[in-house]
């Protein structure tokens, strides 16, 4: 029934409104309304109203999808990257231990190094929070929007 009210209601309105229009039509041109020619006015404002509301739900529901589609792009495109990022940050990564192991602590180098580390293992922080994005949120930067990587991962 729920799913009948909105047509029903928009009917009633759509008739209401042509023969309010009808009756003000006739008003004005001082002709006096007949019973009946409320039928055809009333008829083709239901008419015009389930035509409304069917096509504001049809392309409510067709926006609805292209969200879907757009969503299931952004986490396709989004998996495929962070894949591919991973496997040189792995690299990396694997690199710098070694490099790490081997060098005395108080070398200058050691810092850089670690510094280094730090900030890769953050890309790989990063690369873990997009690929559980479930939804996407968006925030300000610049003179644009951009996806809310945090936001958007917490989400359930």
């Amino acid at each position: 029934m729920k799913q009948f009210f909105p047509s029903i209601f928009a009917a009633c309105i759509g008739a209401g409104v042509f023969c309010i229009m009808f009756y003000l039509q006739s008003m004005i041109l001082k002709i006096q309304p007949v019973v009946i020619g409320f039928i055809i006015p009333s008829s083709l404002g239901a008419v015009s109203g389930l035509l409304i509301h069917f096509f504001k739900t049809k392309w409510e529901k067709e926006a609805i999808q292209r969200e879907k589609g757009k969503l299931e792009t952004f986490k396709e495109i989004t998996g495929a990257v962070c894949h591919e990022m991973n496997q040189p940050l792995q690299a990396i990564l694997g690199n710098l231990e070694i490099l790490l192991m081997n060098l005395p602590k108080d070398n200058p180098s050691f810092r850089h190094l670690k510094n280094i580390q730090e900030q890769t293992e953050k890309m790989g922080v990063i690369t873990k929070k997009m690929i559980r994005i479930k939804d996407y949120q968006t925030k300000d930067y610049l003179s644009s929007k951009i996806v809310d990587i945090d936001n958007s991962s917490k989400r359930p």
